[in-house]
Formats: structure tokens, sequence, C-alpha cells
């Protein structure tokens, strides 16, 4: 095939999950949507008023499960009638119906019942991938790889070319063989060894499973052989769980839940929920309240129940492996290298059986499984585009047909004229004297030209019909914000806020109530929720800085050469972390093959949990589950700030002995208090162990970020956070700063000389502008803002409360007085929010949220953006701040880099491009992950590791307020000036104020205010021993300095007599003493040690469970008399017992004891076996 000309992407077109990617510049950007997420559900749904794609379809499917199509992948290309696709329909919520020898979905949209084709479907996930692309790459995009599974048949790949050219793209053919994800791994392998090597990819997703064995050398990338299943992935693993759980919930509560596809929906959201908890931790909890007639439904699940119950489809995935090496002509020994791809790998129980299977070889975990795929599409799009890059220059890809081809001879036998796993192209003759050309492509599954042509046109009617009715949601939207903007702004109608409905309104009000009801009738033809609340919107919060910002930033040079240092984000709701390679940012996923990790702790009677386990058992927890510790960190109780947030937290904070805030949760039984700087030394030891098992080594260096608003207490106490977690902290670095940073190298490329960058970094609780400038690899802080209590927390806090009101003023009840309600109706909101950045409009369902009352209602992105618009507003406040301290104009601002989850907010985005008169916005890295990418740069640089492309990086930067001393009269001389470059030095000379004066009294602030009350104090300091003289004679030098590690060091000396006294500034107030550290330290210790003894436990009991369950499957499945199966068991609940009382007392280290009872277990089925073995001989004579 000629060479195409243009930019093209790579598709992963999945079953549960899409992905789309781009190489350019010589490397591959996985593209994020527009909610930030790398990742996208193939879901689509259907409503009275739109379609939703991805995200926004999934979250409302348990609300519209007929609806809701999903697992198209497994419907493409195949007949109604066939076999896999009967049981399938068994367990689908929506509709599958017969028509002409192939299939449909059928769905109710806007009133009418709908039929689509699969590869309709399937065109509007790839249609989104597309719309992604285009946002990414600020221009159309017409041309683009797709993989598919190495099994699919002629049929699938053709229907996913038509589902391709159905969505508007030109499908570069090359790629239909299904080996993208070998290039991923190939490529980056190549750099690290020379050589021929076999590979081995072993790619278990959520509808298919294939494995290929390839040689890689010089480039080269000959596959040798292919096996796998299309019909076996993470959805047959959610399926056994549903139905075990249903089936559980039957005999628990004697109902069906089978009768209900809502009840269902919801059970199989749990259920993969805890099939993602269970690849970290040995239980999960599954909850789901009010799941069928009002009855909530709560029980455990052991990891050993779930691989028992999934263990034929585990051990499904040998038989392939087995095949394809076989295949191959080669022996197990013969792979050098086992990558594993696909989200479903991640199950330990996969990966033992694989590693056992290679008789414990270590497996390849180096590739992101989830992007693997389309990595590798994105490579083959630019090469067969032209746009070959260095590393590519002599990359061949030689593949092979994963099946036999052959034509039916006499007596229906196939004779085999193309083997499988022949290499492609090739050609082979069978002569029988006629000539005759078929192209095959399967007309039985495949859509027929004039089909395809009318369901093109009727794609773009509807995507023509989805574009108006965006616009007339869009007017709709405007028209609602307009009529708050008035009511916000109309003295009268403030007035009238807070006094109950049915109340006599104003003239005015009546007339905007009426042009809304008219513009809502012509979209939806009914009255719109926001229009019988019209009156109920917030008041306006007023906006102020905070009293107590930050003073110290540390970008220090320091070299510390052992170990890979890292780069942390520790964030209020997420965090994340990366390390820099070979001059490269790597993002690091956790255990849940997620990049970010919530920064959440939650404390049962078990257990303590960190990240997604602690954040998913949180409504069933609220009081012991701790989050938002950023926002207590380096705070006294009595903080306004605090004190605020104790109206919404739903676990306790109390106040200490020393005044600091601390929080209090009850653990294995006993009631514990903790600092702030436990808890998040808690989600930097989990962010450790993220590092640690990705880079398969010790991390004991990190660059952890901060707000650059933070103050000096706040900073002083996240590094005592990065001690108790076993980190040498090298330097904390400002979001901003980083942010900037990552921006700044990634956009060299692009633009040379000076540029200034502003930095808008809005994350979960806190908010930073800056502005750099950048040049030469040099990036000095100009000036900086923000508000280190200001973020998506708020938000979602606003919405919650309203929704609150809203059950309280519809049912009489207050979901207030009850932690759980609330903190389920937060979650439901943070979700509505995260739609709202995609979506006009928002569902919020919440089953039995208090008293059994169940909560259903619609949420507007007019409605969301007017109770939060003096947060959004007071953000350009800062704005505009920042750029008169840097002096410089709207214009003069080259790039804006967006940084922080919430950040994907359109009207955030609206504001700020407002602000500089339409300016583009910069996305070019994911605004989640571009912290710890610059964090992770800054650690490479002090830890020696300047790459070619780091070479001249350094970071220059500013002190974000003022410091001085108090004067006579209680006024502040400033010494050291706000967004001052540091490190800094200043002194000025005092003297005293009375006659004959021995002693001077100096106390230090930070702020911006002329009177020293309205400013922080820092410290003090008291200067003895003077020379008795008359006041104003003697001259005492104090002196500001500021070092790189942003510690302020003040002193005091009498120059004739040079009689001197320091003090470094630490805030004693916010900080903990040395005892006090060392007592948290040893207590964390010995936590650890006694979580480990307590994982070990609990890891021998679900091997006991399993073993347990193995057996009693084989007394099941064996042809034993009634007394061997009694005995049998016997012998089963009696290991159990022994096992158990071991495991308790610790016996359970002990590798003798421990492989003599793994033993038993083998030895009773050997027996059985030969048993059996024996009795069939004489019936087979």
């Amino acid at each position: 095939m000629p060479k195409q000309n243009g930019l093209a992407i790579g598709i992963d077109l999945g079953t549960t999950f899409s992905c789309v990617a781009v190489c350019q510049h010589d490397k591959v950007e996985i593209i994020a949507n527009d909610q930030g997420k790398r990742t996208t559900p193939s879901y689509v749904a259907f409503t009275n008023t739109e379609h939703l794609i991805g995200d926004p379809a999934k979250s409302q499917a348990s609300l519209n499960p007929q609806n809701t199509v999903f697992d198209a992948k497994r419907l493409i290309g195949r007949k109604y009638e066939d076999a896999a696709i009967q049981e399938d329909m068994k367990h689908w919520p929506f509709t599958v119906v017969s028509h002409e020898e192939k299939l449909k979905v059928q769905v109710s949209h806007k009133g009418k019942q709908r039929t689509f084709y699969p590869e309709e479907i399937s065109a509007m996930v790839l249609a989104k991938m597309k719309q992604t692309a285009e946002a990414y790459l600020g221009s159309s995009v017409s041309q683009a790889i797709i993989t598919v599974p190495a099994y699919f048949s002629d049929a699938q790949r053709q229907a996913t070319i038509d589902a391709g050219v159905i969505a508007g793209l030109q499908i570069l053919f090359e790629d239909l063989l299904g080996c993208r994800r070998r290039i991923a791994y190939g490529l980056e392998a190549r750099n690290q060894e020379a050589g021929g090597r076999n590979i081995l990819i072993f790619d278990l997703g959520g509808g298919t499973f294939d494995v290929s064995i390839l040689s890689v050398e010089d480039g080269i990338f000959e596959v040798k052989a292919t096996a796998g299943d299309t019909r076996l992935g993470g959805e047959d693993f959610d399926k056994r769980l549903v139905t075990y759980l249903a089936e559980e919930f039957k005999k628990k509560h004697r109902r069906d839940l089978h009768q209900d596809k809502k009840a269902l929906q919801r059970l199989k959201t749990a259920a993969e929920r805890a099939k993602c908890t269970l690849s970290s931790c040995t239980s999960a909890s599954i909850s789901v309240d009010s799941l069928f007639q009002g009855v909530d439904f709560h029980t455990t699940l052991t990891r050993a129940r779930f691989e028992d119950l999934c263990t034929d489809l585990f051990r499904a995935t040998l038989k392939p492996l087995e095949r394809a090496l076989r295949d191959a002509k080669m022996s197990k020994g013969d792979i050098k290298d086992i990558v594993l791809v696909g989200g479903s790998t991640r199950i330990p129980k996969i990966q033992k059986l694989l590693k056992d299977f290679f008789n414990g070889k270590e497996l390849n975990k180096g590739i992101h499984p989830d992007e693997a795929v389309a990595y590798g599409a994105a490579v083959q799009a630019a090469i067969l585009t032209g746009n070959r890059t260095a590393k590519m220059q002599n990359m061949f890809l030689l593949d092979v047909t994963p099946l036999s081809l052959g034509i039916n001879t006499q007596g229906g036998v196939m004779a085999t004229i193309i083997k499988r796993n022949s290499p492609v192209p090739t050609k082979e003759d069978v002569e029988t004297g006629n000539t005759s050309h078929l192209t095959i492509s399967d007309t039985r599954g495949r859509l027929g030209k004039e089909e395809i042509e009318t369901i093109v046109q009727t794609a773009e009617e509807f995507r023509a019909n989805d574009l108006s009715q965006q616009e007339k949601i869009e007017a709709m939207n405007s028209l609602e914000s307009c009529t708050l903007e008035l009511k916000r702004s109309t003295p009268a109608l403030a007035q009238e806020r807070g006094q109950k409905s049915g109340r006599k309104e104003t003239p005015r009000l009546l007339s905007l109530r009426k042009t809304w009801n008219e513009s809502a009738e012509g979209c939806s033809g009914k009255e719109s929720p926001m229009g019988a609340d019209l009156s109920h919107a917030d008041t306006p919060r007023p906006t102020s800085r905070p009293e107590t910002p930050s003073v110290l930033r540390p970008d220090t040079v320091r070299i510390c050469p052992k170990g890979p240092a890292v780069g942390i984000d520790l964030g209020t709701t997420k965090s994340c972390v990366a390390v820099c390679q070979r001059g490269r940012v790597e993002i690091l996923a956790n255990d849940h093959n997620s990049r970010t990790t919530p920064s959440c702790v939650a404390f049962t009677e078990r257990e303590r949990l960190v990240g997604e386990p602690a954040e998913l058992q949180a409504s069933l927890n609220p009081e012991n589950t701790i989050y938002n510790v950023k926002r207590l960190i380096g705070r006294r109780y009595d903080d306004p700030s605090v004190q605020s947030g104790l109206k919404n937290w739903p676990y306790h904070v109390v106040e200490a002995g020393n005044g600091k805030a601390k929080v209090q949760v009850s653990h294995r039984g006993v009631e514990r208090v903790l600092y702030p700087e436990e808890i998040s030394a808690m989600v930097l030891y989990k962010l450790k162990q993220v590092a640690e098992a990705s880079l398969g080594r010790p991390v004991t260096q990190a660059v952890i970020t901060v707000p650059a608003y933070f103050s000096d207490a706040q900073r002083q106490a996240t590094m005592d956070a990065g001690a108790m977690a076993g980190l040498h902290v090298l330097s904390l670095v400002s979001e901003p700063t980083a942010a900037a940073v990552a921006y700044g190298l990634k956009e060299t490329h692009q633009r040379k000389g000076k540029r200034n960058i502003l930095i808008f970094d809005l994350g979960g609780g806190t908010f930073d502008v800056s502005i750099l400038t950048a040049q030469d690899g040099v990036f000095e802080v100009v000036a900086t803002a923000g508000d280190s209590h200001l973020g998506g927390e708020d938000f979602d806090q606003r919405l919650a409360n309203q929704l609150a009101q809203e059950f309280k003023n519809k049912f009489q009840e207050d979901p207030a007085e009850s932690r759980k309600a609330m903190q389920r109706l937060k979650a439901a909101c943070k979700k509505a929010k995260q739609t709202l950045s995609s979506n006009t409009t928002a569902t919020i369902s919440v089953d039995s949220l208090y008293k059994g009352i169940d909560f259903h209602t619609t949420v507007t992105r007019a409605c969301f953006e007017d109770l939060c618009c003096d947060l959004f507003q007071a953000t350009m406040v800062q704005v505009q701040q920042v750029l008169e301290e840097a002096g410089l104009k709207k214009s003069q601002v080259h790039e804006i880099g967006l940084g922080g989850g919430s950040t994907h907010i359109p009207m955030i985005q609206r504001l700020l491009s407002k602000f500089f008169d339409g300016q583009r916005l910069c996305k070019s890295i994911s605004p989640e992950e571009v912290v710890a990418h610059g964090a992770a740069i800054q650690a490479a640089v002090l830890t020696g590791h300047r790459y070619q492309n780091l070479q001249n990086l350094l970071l220059l930067d500013v002190t974000p307020i003022s410091l001085g001393l108090e004067t006579v009269g209680g006024v502040m001389d400033v010494l050291v000036k706000r967004n001052s470059p540091i490190p800094t030095k200043e002194s000025r000379n005092f003297s005293t104020t009375e006659d004959q004066q021995s002693s001077l009294f100096l106390q230090i602030y930070e702020g911006e205010r002329m009177l020293t009350k309205h400013n922080r104090l820092l410290g003090t300091i008291t200067l003895s021993g003077l020379q008795p003289a008359p006041r104003g004679v003697p001259v005492i030098v104090v002196t500001f300095q500021i070092d790189h590690n942003n510690i302020l060091t003040v002193s005091a000396t009498e120059r004739s007599t040079g009689n001197k006294k320091g003090l470094t500034i630490t805030d004693t107030r916010g900080q903990l003493d040395r005892e006090e550290m060392e007592r948290i330290l040893q207590e964390e210790e010995e936590h650890r040690a006694q979580e480990k003894l307590e994982e070990e436990k609990l890891e021998a009991l679900n091997a006991l469970e399993a073993s347990t369950l193995q057996l009693k499957r084989a007394a099941a499945e064996k042809s034993l008399d009634d007394r061997a199966k009694r005995r049998l068991l016997e012998i089963c609940e009696e290991a159990a017992r022994t096992y158990l009382l071991l495991a308790e007392r610790g016996f359970f280290r002990n590798e003798e004891r421990k492989k003599e009872l793994e033993g038993v277990c083998s030895t009773i089925l050997t027996h059985f076996s030969t048993r059996e073995a024996q009795q069939e001989k004489p019936k087979e004579s």
C-alpha cells in the first residue's frame, strides 16, 4: 500500500475500554479524553434527549440498563444464531434482535424504538476516539489504524472496517492482524539490548484473549505463532461473580435479582470494583444499598473464592500458550521475555499460572497493559503515513494468518491449502484446470455496500441532529446561566433567597421563568428541573486570599547518586508518582492499573487500606475513612479553614495538647489519634511501593510537590511526612513550577527564545497560578499567587449541599444528619461534576439515600456553574494579580498551561481563555499528571541524571509572601518582598528605642498588611547583653536569609561587640518536635511489621481456602462413593482447622510446615486420580 499523507492515529477498540494514541515528534502520546482519562469505556447509551458515549454512558448504566449498550465487540461480525451470542444474551440488559441473518441491538431513543447494527455502535465509539484526538491535536483526523484480536474472523475484521468508515475514518488496512501490541514492547526493548530474542505477548483484556510469539532482531518483528480466544476476558470473570452474588442474595433474602435488570447492572458494577480490589487485597467488601425491593446487600468476597469461581476460565488461557509454543516450534526455555498486555493480566492468579507455566520466569510489566495496543497502533500509523522517526527507520513487520484456510472436498472434508500461522503475505496454488477469482469477505457477516452507504448517511444525519440538539442545549444552558446571573445581580431577588417555594415572584422573575420554560419545551417538550427552582440560586460567596499563605520554596540542586529518585504529586484528592529514566518521563501505574492513586486512607477492624480500596469502602465506613488531609497538614486546630472543614468531614478531627489538629479513628478495635503527617505518610508510602513495584528496585529518594502558597509549617509537615514514609526528600517543588518544567521542556521543539509561561493549577483542594520565564533550559519564577483552600472538593461540597437541601425540601427529611448519606451523595456529585465536563446535563441517582428514600434528580451544567460561580471567578482575581506583580500584559504571555483535574471544567477553561482574549490553552500533558511529570524531571536533575534534554535545566524560584519585622507602633518593616528570587539575603540596621537598653526583642512576621496584627507571626529573637548606650546609638544588623532549601534563617548582630543571636524559622507551632517524630517513626515501623505479618497470614489463609475449595470441587466432580466423599471433606475441614491454628500462632512463616500442609491437597487428588484410573482399566479391556 502506498504511503498516506497527514497525521494518522492508532485506536485500540476494546470490548470494555478503548484507547487512542498518536506518534509525533519521535514520541507516542496516549491521548486523554475530555474527562482527563486515557481510556474511554466502550459504552453507548440512548436517552429521551441524546445519546451518550464513554464515561457519561457508563455512569448512568444502572439507571438506564435497557438502553445502555456495551460489549459491541462481542456482537460485531457475528450472526444472531451464533451459540456465543445466545449465551451472552442471558447476561446483557439490552435487547438483541435478529435481522436478515444478522443481528441488531434494540433501544429506545427520543421516545422511539430504534435498532442499530453492532458496527454502528462501534462507529459511535470510534467517532468519540476521533473527536478526542482532534481536540488534542487541534486539527481534523481522517486516517487511523484500528486494532483487532488476532483471532478475529474475516467477517469480524470486515465489520470493524465498516465501523471505521461509518465513523468517518480511512482505515489503514495493514494493521488488521492484531500485532501492534508487540511493537510497543519491541520499541522499548530494542533500546536496552542488542541481538535477537523471542518474545511472548500475553494479552488478556475485557473480552478477548490473544497470545503471540515473535522474534525481534535488527528492527524486524516476525510473528512466529498466534493463538487465543475471542470470547475470553474480564467480562466473563465479572459474569461469574454476578451469578455467584445473585445466588447468594437469593439464598439469603429469597428474592431473585434476575427479575430486575437495573439491580443486576448495579451488582455488576460492584462486582467489577471488587475484582479490581482483589488484585491488591485478599478480600473485598461488596455493599449495594437497596439493591432489590428495598433490601440492602452486604458481603465480603475473598480472592480465593473469586479464583475458585473462575478457575476454569483462568486455566483456559494455558491451552493457547501450549498451542502457540507448539506451532512456533519452541520450548518454554526459548522465550526470553513474557510481556503482559490487557487489564485482566493484573489478576494475581493469572500471573501465578503464567509464571508457573514458564517455571518461575519473571513477567515483564514494564509497559502499561491498557495502553500498549494503542501505543503500537500509533507507531504503525506513523510508519504507514511516512512519518518514520529515527527509532523506526529499520522496523519491519512480518505477521502470520491465525487460522488454516482450505476448500471443501468430497465427503465434506477440508483440504488445507494455507496452514495456520503461515507467514503473510503468502500464496499457495492447487491446480484444477479452471480459473476464477473471489475476494473473501464473508458476506453473511458483513453489511452490503448499499446498506453501509445508508448507515453512513444515517450516521451523518445522526451527527447533524446531535449537533443541532447540542446547540439547542448550549443555548438553553446559556439562557439558564444568564437567568441565574441576572438573579444573582438583582438585590430584590437576592433578599428572597432562602425562603420557601410558593412565595410571590417579581414580574421580572416571572418573565424570566416564562422565557426559560418556553426554551426548555422547545428542546425537550417538558419543563426543566431548573425551571421550578430558579429562585433558589446560591448566594455568592465573597472572594478573599487566605491570611496565612506560604513562605518557603525548595528547588535545591543536590547530588544523591544511589538508587532511582521519583517525583511525587501529593494531591488533596489524588496523588501521582513518576520517574525520569533515559531522558523520558514515565507516570507509574498502581496495582489497580491507575496512573493516579486516591489520597485516601481507611481503618477497619482488620487492616489499613490506602488508595482505591479505601475510597471504595468510604460510604460503608465514613468515620474511619480519611481524605482531604492536605487541608489539615501543618495547621492548628483553631485555624478557621480547619473549623470550616469540620462541618463537612465525616471523620473526627480533634485538638492535640499542643494545639495541632489530629484525626481520630477506630482501628482493630482501638481508638487512635493520628497527625495529618502520619496520614500523608501512608499515602506517600503507598506511592513508594508503586514505584518500587514498577522499577523493581528500592526507592528512597523523592521530590515532592506542594502548592506555591503553602506556609512554612505546611512545608515542614510535608517534609516530616516524607521522612515517616521512608523517603529522603530531595526537595519540595511548588506545583506550578513543576508543571511549567513539564510543559516547557515538551514545547521546546516548537518555540525558541525567551517565553513567558502562565501555569493555572486548580486541583482537588488547592489553587496556584504562577508566571515563569523559560529560556535555554532556565526556568525562572517571576510571580506566584493562589489559594491553598480552593479546589474540586469545594465544588463537590457546594453541589452536595444544594442537593441535600433539595432532598429535604422534597421529603422533609435531612440527609445532612447522616454522615453515610452525605458521603454517598458527595460521591454521586463528584461523578456528576465529571460528567458535566463533557455533557450539559448529568443524572444523579442514589437508591435509599436516607431513611429508605431513593433520590433521583438531574443537574444542568448551568446550575452547577451558578452554584460555584463565585469560586470560579475567584481564580481570575488571582490571575490578574499575578500578571500585575509580574509586570506583564496579557499579550505577553506566550503559553497557558493547565494543571490539576479541576481544569477540565468547561467554565474554568472558558473564563481563562476569555481573560486572555481567546488564546489557546495548552493541554499537551494530562493536567492530573503534569505536576508529577515535572517533579520527576527535577528528581533526575538533583540525583545527577542530566540527560541530553536536561543538560541546562535550572530552576529559579521566588518567595510567595513578604517577610519582615515588627517595629514601633506594630508596623511591619519588610526585609524580603514577596516574589523575590531565592536564594536571597537581605540585611537592615536597627537600634534601641530606650536609653541604656540591655536587650532587644525581635518578632518575625509574614504577610502583606501594613500592621503586623493582620499578618502571621513566625518566630521571635531576643538579643541580650547589649552595651549600655543612649537610645538610637547601638547598631543592630538584622539579616534575613533564605537558602536553596527554602529555610528562612534570621540573625541579629550588635555591630560594636559582635554579639550575635540567630534563629532558623521552622514555625514550631506547626512542626512536630524531634521526640514526637521519633515516636511516630517507631510506631509506624511497628505497624508496618504488624501489617506485613497480617498480610502473610491473610495470604496463607487465602491459600488454605483455595486448596479447600479445590478439594471440595474435586469431591463433587470425581466418581467417588459417598463414604470417600465424606472422608475427603473431613480431611478438608481437618486441614483447615490445623492450618488456621498454625496461622494464628504465626507458624505459617515456617516454610517446611507450610509446604507440608500445602502438599496434603495434591497428595489426596493424586490418590483419587490414580484410583479412578485403575477402576477404568477393566472397562477398557
